[in-house]
């Protein structure tokens, strides 16, 4: 593949924007699996929510 061929990002989000959004989805994940008694736990929730973020962003 050619160096021009490449998708330049020209969006990079803000750290600090994107970690309060992961935070917010994470904590949704958890009151959803709570309400729902699904087991799991909080590391689980994370990780879940940064993969939600990542995408919705195309990171």
């Amino acid at each position: 593949m050619k160096p021009e061929e490449f998708e330049v990002k020209d969006w990079v989000p803000d750290p600090e924007k994107l970690f309060e959004e992961i935070r917010e989805a994470a904590f949704q994940i958890y009151e959803a699996r709570q309400a729902n008694g699904v087991p799991g736990d909080e590391v689980m929730d994370w990780f879940d929510a940064e993969a939600r973020v990542r995408a919705k962003h195309g990171l």
